[in-house]
């Protein structure tokens, strides 16, 4: 097993409190435990994926009566822009309507069938992939599997 340490000091000599730093090239501790942060958004260039599911990926005992397939992603995402994927008829649930709840929640209205498993993917390569957030990246496909109870 290999340990690998490095200690950093600061970049912003003027910045910082302690002598030794002054010379060399990391990022100066100003106390709040935080690096510095850019000021443009390092963030924008990455495709935004799943963080939350309802019910969660791989629950073996879903309400049977749940009417809503809830998807939060990491990202603000489009309104109006979304792919819930079949691929078979026989894992995907009878669906109503389809909206964003906010700027990272999008549902799913749904009639599930006690006993089922369902299988639906948000976003699949090549051609639905319509979950897209606010800088145009198009979201990693991601598959929600999930079992209903009995009634």
């Amino acid at each position: 097993m290999f340990i690998l340490l490095a200690l950093l000091a600061c970049t912003a000599p003027q910045d910082c409190p302690d002598p030794e730093c002054q010379d060399s090239e990391a990022p100066c501790d100003t106390g709040t435990g935080l690096a510095p942060q850019p000021d443009e958004d390092y963030l924008a260039t990455y495709r935004p994926s799943v963080v939350r599911t309802i019910p969660q990926a791989g629950d073996q005992a879903v309400d049977p009566n749940l009417g809503e397939i809830r998807v939060t992603f990491g990202k603000d995402m489009q309104d109006r822009s979304w792919s819930w994927v079949q691929t078979s008829p026989s894992t995907y649930p009878e669906t109503h309507d389809v909206w964003y709840e906010d700027a990272r929640t999008n549902v799913l209205s749904v009639t599930l069938e006690p006993e089922h498993v369902y299988a639906i993917w948000l976003n699949y390569d090549p051609d639905f992939m319509s979950f897209v957030d606010t800088q145009g990246n198009r979201a990693v496909p991601y598959l929600l599997t999930f079992r209903t109870a009995a009634e």
